[in-house]
């Protein structure tokens, strides 16, 4: 059982800042007192190391003490951002600056600080950077231990470790960790060697020779070593922010800690590991800037995803509450958007939320932005708006605090595969393959959990009741088992082009797919064809296999075909125990991306989970026979009730005719004026009148 925060905390960031102009300290009594007059809960400041040890050892709280005190004052949860470490405060003090004699981080073409400079980023692995970072995250936890009035930390925010958009760090401190790595890993260096060797030489004799590769093209460096590169950067990044909520704890800090993460998938950056990094802290936090509609949908489906294998609290940690003009999408959200922002990341289990920000920062490359008030503090109309939605929030509590998200279907998305797909030139196909079946079972109403190798390999799968795989053309063989035993126990499992070609370490399978999936699926891959000319298969083909996409052309040796075009079977189908295998032999969930949505694709996959009860929590009428349906609906089970949400996303109104699959009373929270509901044979039948933005929360007891 999770640990929930109490009520439902709904609030804002404020100052201080990090790395800006904020407003005076005379100015904060009156915009705490009018954020607690408008609903708001909590607050989100900054601890920021070069404000608080602007002299070497001596730590002055004075500011962030004085926000703590005017929180307890009005009622308001203060939690703070720990700005210490770089992927989160930023900056050293001055005089560590002035000290500092190394080269900074390196990226992959050699390049640190070659110059003096008015800022520099030390290497996290740094002995030197470490002593003083953790030096302040103790003094930061024993100023604060025991204090009850504060409510959580964050220690790290959007974690990414880049350098101008090349993978870091390649200093002699990183790589010394490296080799200590490798050496944990292998044992000896004789079982490297083997495996690093396939494409070049490695005929190392120690550990202490070895340098990491800057790439996994040819002379830059082999599949294999990067494959040990990237997951040692990972666990390795991940390590400095576990040290963080460690340190924290240890000094005195009782209140949760939170990782505030950005929960998109797809892309091959090292250092990206939302699974590790989730790990490491008490709340999954999220930052999610996207407007309340299909894309915050795919944002919380992969926040969930991270939180509840872990059985972790979700936290929007900043969720945009003002204009982003002139950079970003250029838009400024009405009170009917920040409203529904909020309500949104509730029905999909967010458990708190703090917009970003009260007032919009006074300099820097964000200044002017996202403020829910002008730059004089006059409260705005949406200020008042999602202090509103709080309250609705918080009066309800009871409801979402016992809720839980639930997914009969698991999509599988590895960070391994993502890299070893930038090695082979296909990060933009898997992204797009995973995005893909992301969004078309949005665009079904079918809630889907991500889960990665480990998750499968613990024996895991059997809580769900389909297993889909886009684009997993890298599979590990003990991974590749427990997906044979799913199926032969009943689940179903849908796969894609491209099937176990590989191992992990890029070393490709004699027969195709690997791994023993062929005899699972029923069917051999026999070649590949890659579509690049009009004409070059017939029409019916051509509509199925597009310009610019592939397919494997597959030999069935017991599946049955399902449809083919041009001589070329395009779904396969196999029993497997009491289970059935399912092979789209095209790029069928990158395609469903690439083209907007379809709803034949649909119903193509309604088709094959029918089978296992798996429907969606919804129908629209009207809106399901379009491409992708303009509407937006969620369900959280719970003893109480399951609680629905369904949002219209956009500034038309919408009226939304919406059946549910589900039976029982319901409990109105916040529906639209003039909305309908009755019991009919199909289920029950609902007419809902949306606004712009416009959202309805109910609650069905069975």
């Amino acid at each position: 059982m999770k640990i929930r925060p109490q009520g439902y905390p709904l609030g804002v960031m404020y100052a201080p800042f990090c790395r800006t102009l904020y407003v005076g300290m005379e100015n904060w009594e009156a915009d705490i007192r009018n954020m607690r007059d408008m609903g708001y809960t909590c607050l989100h400041g900054f601890v920021e190391w070069w404000r608080v040890e602007k002299e070497k050892g001596r730590f002055d709280f004075t500011e962030p003490d004085y926000l703590v005190e005017l929180c307890a004052k009005y009622g308001i949860t203060p939690i703070l951002n720990v700005a210490t470490q770089n992927g989160v405060g930023f900056y050293m003090p001055r005089w560590m600056q002035q000290e500092y004699k190394g080269r900074g981080v390196v990226d992959c073409d050699g390049h640190g600080n070659e110059l003096e400079s008015e800022y520099v980023t030390a290497c996290l692995d740094d002995p030197w950077y470490q002593t003083y970072a953790q030096r302040f995250l103790k003094a930061v936890a024993e100023h604060y231990a025991g204090d009850s009035r504060l409510g959580g930390w964050v220690i790290w925010g959007e974690p990414l470790l880049h350098k101008n958009g090349k993978p870091i760090c390649y200093c002699e401190h990183t790589v010394a960790r490296f080799r200590k790595w490798l050496g944990k890993k292998y044992g000896e260096i004789g079982k490297l060697n083997e495996l690093w060797g396939h494409e070049g030489p490695s005929d190392y004799t120690d550990f202490s020779q070895i340098q990491p590769p800057t790439g996994a093209t040819r002379q830059r460096g082999s599949f294999a070593s990067w494959s040990d590169w990237t997951t040692f950067m990972e666990e390795n990044f991940a390590s400095h922010i576990k040290q963080a909520d460690t340190v924290l704890k240890q000094y005195g800090a009782t209140q949760p800690t939170i990782i505030e993460l950005m929960c998109y998938v797809g892309s091959s950056g090292i250092c990206n590991d939302l699974w590790e990094l989730s790990r490491c802290a008490d709340y999954v936090g999220v930052s999610n800037f996207l407007r309340p509609d299909i894309e915050t949908d795919l944002v919380m489906t992969v926040a969930n995803s991270l939180a509840k294998p872990l059985g972790k609290p979700i936290f929007i940690v900043e969720a945009n509450g003002g204009p982003r003009y002139p950079d970003f999408d250029k838009r400024t959200p009405s009170p009917a958007e920040i409203a529904a922002e909020a309500i949104q990341m509730a029905g999909m289990n967010a458990d708190g939320l703090m917009y970003w920000c009260y007032r919009p920062r006074l300099s820097d490359g964000e200044g002017g932005s996202f403020g829910m008030c002008r730059n004089d503090g006059k409260p705005l109309p949406r200020a008042y708006k999602g202090g509103e939605t709080g309250k609705f929030l918080e009066k309800n509590c009871a409801y979402y605090n016992s809720a839980e998200w639930k997914a009969d279907v698991a999509i599988l998305y590895s960070n391994k595969i993502a890299h070893l797909a930038g090695a082979d030139n296909l990060s933009q196909e898997f992204a797009d393959a995973q995005q893909g079946a992301l969004r078309l079972f949005r665009d079904a109403h079918i809630p889907v959990q991500l889960i990665d190798e480990k998750w499968i390999e613990a024996g895991n799968l059997a809580g769900f009741k389909a297993l889909v795989l886009p684009m997993s053309y890298a599979l590990e063989e003990e991974t590749a088992r427990r997906i044979a035993e799913f199926a032969e126990n009943g689940g179903i499992v849908i796969c894609d082009q491209g099937l176990a070609q590989k191992y992990l370490s890029g070393v490709c399978y004699m027969s195709l797919p690997g791994a023993g999936l062929s005899a699972l699926f029923g069917v051999e891959r026999d070649d590949l064809i890659y579509v690049d000319g009009e004409g070059q298969l017939p029409p019916d083909a051509m509509r199925e296999l597009p310009v610019g996409s592939c397919a494997d052309v597959l030999l069935p040796t017991h599946a049955e075909v399902v449809k083919s075009a041009a001589g070329i079977p395009l779904i396969t189908r196999a029993q497997a125990g009491a289970g059935e295998c399912w092979y789209f032999a095209n790029q069928f969930f990158a395609r469903y991306r690439k083209c907007g949505g379809d709803a034949g694709m649909r119903k193509q996959i309604f088709s094959v989970l029918e089978i296992k009860g798996v429907l969606p929590i919804a129908r629209f009428d009207g809106l399901d026979e379009l491409p992708t349906p303009p509407v937006c609906v969620s369900r959280l089970a719970s003893p109480k009730g399951d609680i629905y949400t369904v949002l219209n996303p956009g500034y038309m109104p919408a009226d939304v005719d919406m059946t549910l699959t589900d039976t029982g009373r319901v409990v109105p929270l916040r529906m639209p004026e003039g909305a309908e509901c009755a019991a009919e044979a199909a289920g029950i039948r609902m007419k809902l009148p949306l606004g712009a933005w416009g959202t309805a929360v109910f609650v069905l007891e069975k």
